[in-house]
């Protein structure tokens, strides 16, 4: 339903009741469930627009969405924004990007960012390492 969730959004501009970060998310996360990258992307960069801050949240349903839409890239340049803008990275930020690699089959990115979250002590999750072994077969 992110064709319904991104009426609402609009909704609510229209009748001039703020937006947030959780109803944006909700929002992103919508978007991304069925894949829907490029409303996310649009929502969220729509947030940077009103000057409403990103989440931990914002950039990981994001960076799941580019996964799912076999933007890989995309979701990799996300990551490197969380760093940019102070936000705290993740274990479930760093599974949305290593899924992305995996999906576009860049396995190398994806041990990459793998060894990347020992470096920075961020706990692996199942879905990080499942995702890492997928890339590499």
């Amino acid at each position: 339903q992110w064709q319904m969730a991104l009426a609402l959004m609009l909704n609510m501009l229209q009748k001039n009741v703020p937006l947030d970060t959780i109803a944006l998310n909700a929002c992103i996360s919508a978007c991304e469930k069925i894949g829907q990258w490029q409303q996310a992307i649009w929502v969220l960069r729509g947030m940077r627009r009103r000057s409403i801050q990103y989440s931990t949240i914002t950039y990981s349903a994001s960076m799941s969405a580019c996964g799912k839409g076999g933007q890989w890239q995309l979701a990799l340049e996300l990551l490197g924004e969380m760093s940019k803008d102070q936000t705290a990275k993740n274990t479930v930020s760093y599974s949305a990007c290593i899924s992305a690699c995996e999906k576009g089959g860049q396995w190398q990115r994806a041990i990459a960012l793998l060894d990347e979250m020992a470096r920075y002590q961020i706990v692996k999750d199942t879905v990080a390492y499942s995702a890492c072994i997928s890339a590499c077969e």
